[in-house]
């Protein structure tokens, strides 16, 4: 996937954030639950590379075809050092109005299984969703508290490496359908 480049801004924001929390060993960042949304697509998606003759580049046996739009399950779901939370799947596309509805009925049981009673920090990017005023403002009527997060960081996020391993699993699976596709990401 293509990602912006980095400005000198986000460069030194990323610099500040790293020296901010230098000092945090294992235990501090154990109390760190990331968050992040990813989609998943129905069928194998990826490049995929023919073998044909020379010259045969129309010919539609050497062609894939593929449809205009391609089916979707989005899903939201949340980590830490002691384990998985809860997975959220949906089709509509997120607004701040959805964002708020999966903190509540996902991130907030996630939290309240992986931690108990001891406090955490929520860790999400800085979509605009989730730096809305709606969301911001249940963030701090619920007293939860966040990791302040650099723009444009996505590679900094562990769950980031969470969703690489899901995508691949997801892709053994071959589904045909949005259903097939549900099944095959809460299965894995």
């Amino acid at each position: 996937s293509r990602k912006p480049l980095l400005t000198d801004a986000h460069r030194q924001k990323r610099m500040e954030f790293a020296l901010a929390l230098k000092q945090w060993g294992f235990k501090r960042w154990s109390r760190v639950l990331p968050s992040d949304g990813k989609v998943f697509y129905v069928g194998k998606t990826g490049r995929v590379f023919v073998r044909r003759p020379a010259g045969s580049e129309l010919d539609p046996k050497y062609v894939r075809a593929t449809a205009k739009t391609k089916v979707k399950v989005n899903a939201w779901a949340c980590m830490c050092a002691s384990g998985v939370g809860y997975i959220f799947l949906f089709g509509e596309n997120m607004d701040a109005k959805l964002y708020v509805s999966i903190l509540e009925s996902s991130m907030v049981p996630s939290a309240e299984d992986l931690f108990g009673n001891k406090p955490y920090d929520f860790q999400q990017d800085n979509d605009p969703k989730h730096t809305s005023k709606l969301a911001k403002a249940w963030i701090e009527e619920q007293k939860i508290s966040t990791l302040p997060w650099p723009a444009s960081s996505p590679d900094l996020s562990p769950i980031e490496n969470l969703w690489k391993i899901m995508s691949t699993l997801v892709q053994t699976h071959n589904t045909k359908n949005q259903e097939e596709l549900m099944v095959a990401v809460v299965e894995e």
